[in-house]
């Protein structure tokens, strides 16, 4: 059993072992000209070279900053600024300019003629007359569905009549009422609020912004109540900002956000939206609330578009801060800052940005408190460095 044993672990190990005279294994990747960003190249200036580039400098400072935290943002078109565009009454759709069509996309201001809608029965009196009939009928069925709720409430407390009494006539009077309010608005429409003197209708945008859908064209006969436009507003938007519900906390939510579209570069500058009067929302699959957020202004935006929003967080910390001016960017969207290391001698060190407020930028990672950086005169240094300077 031990001369066994023995066996057993001989060949164990010799396998093990790679075959004498066996090529060794070339490594995965190859990296030449690889320098450290410890050992990025010092950039040295004559006083001259200073003088002409009016080079300035500013110390790193650390001090106690709001904390802001950024999340990712979703653009909608704000309540109350949406608006349908619907034919009055049955009639054939005319262009007020035919060199002006009406079109998805395009822009138009409050109150600006749309359509004309030509009357496929210009009997006037007539059409008058049943308009009159249907505002009666409309009237007695909303005070005989009134009566009958006040019946069945009364039966209801006295114990003698019936929930579902009381739900049926509810239904009722809300249906009478809806009818009651299309009668009026016929009523309106003839008396001259719409109806123009000669038999048409002309019909108006609600809202300046931008028309979203087009139903309609010049010369098609349009039935009565038939949608024909969809008007929006872009100012203000809304900025729908979700938030997990366990950092809900940790956020500010009552002070104003920074916005900004993805991809702009810091330099780019925030617009600042305050909290929305918007109803509570909460997405139970993904366990996030939504902060609403107004922007007013032409920011060039588009609902459904994602942008970056930055959130005041409660409390404050201790961050690096630099001047703006003060960070570069390499083609491949790193930052950085020029550190003054002695007389006329600058080494670019790296830079983590968290955020930029006012025309200052607040550090996650940089040089230690004191350090002097360059704020004038960064492009230079760069093209210096990198062979494109004069």
């Amino acid at each position: 059993m031990r001369t066994a044993a023995r066996l057993v672990l001989l060949l164990a190990f010799g396998c093990s072992q790679a075959p004498v005279g066996a090529a060794p294994s070339k490594a995965p990747a190859k990296v030449e000209g690889a320098v450290p960003e410890a050992q990025v190249p010092v950039v040295t200036l004559t006083a001259d070279a200073e003088r002409r580039i009016a080079l300035t400098v500013a110390a790193v400072t650390e001090r106690e900053v709001t904390r802001r935290r950024a999340f990712p943002g979703v653009v909608s078109i704000a309540a109350g600024r949406r608006s349908r565009v619907v034919a009055p009454l049955a009639g054939r759709l005319e262009l007020p300019d035919p060199k002006k069509p009406i079109v998805a996309g395009a822009d138009v201001s409050e109150g600006q003629a749309l359509w004309r809608l030509v009357l496929l029965q210009p009997d006037q009196v007539l059409q008058r007359s049943i308009a009159n009939r249907d505002l009666a009928t409309a009237q007695a069925a909303f005070d005989a569905a009134t009566v009958r709720q006040r019946r069945a409430e009364q039966l209801k407390a006295d114990q003698s009549g019936s929930q579902r009494a009381v739900e049926d006539a509810t239904l009722a009077v809300a249906t009478a009422t809806a009818s009651l309010a299309d009668a009026k608005l016929r009523i309106a429409t003839w008396d001259g609020s719409l109806l123009r003197a000669d038999g048409t209708i002309v019909l108006t945008s609600p809202l300046s912004g931008v028309v979203l859908e087009c139903e309609a064209v010049s010369g098609q006969v349009v039935r009565e109540g038939a949608l024909l436009a969809e008007v929006a507003s872009f100012d203000p938007l809304w900025i729908h900002v979700a938030v997990h519900a366990a950092e809900v906390a940790d956020v500010d939510t009552r002070a104003p956000a920074q916005i900004r579209g993805l991809g702009e570069l810091d330099s780019a500058s925030w617009s600042e939206a305050p909290v929305a009067a918007a109803p509570p929302v909460a997405a139970a699959a993904s366990g996030s609330v939504d902060l609403v957020y107004e922007l007013s202004g032409k920011r060039p935006l588009r609902p459904g578009q994602r942008v970056l929003a930055m959130v005041v967080a409660r409390g404050s910390s201790k961050r690096l801060v630099v001047p703006h001016a003060a960070v570069v960017r390499d083609a491949y969207g790193g930052s950085w800052v020029y550190v003054r290391r002695q007389d006329r001698e600058y080494v670019r060190q790296r830079v983590e940005v968290a955020w930029v407020e006012g025309g200052e930028a607040v550090l996650g990672e940089g040089p230690a408190p004191g350090a002097e950086v360059v704020t004038s005169g960064t492009a230079e240094l760069f093209g210096a460095e990198f062979g494109q300077g004069k």
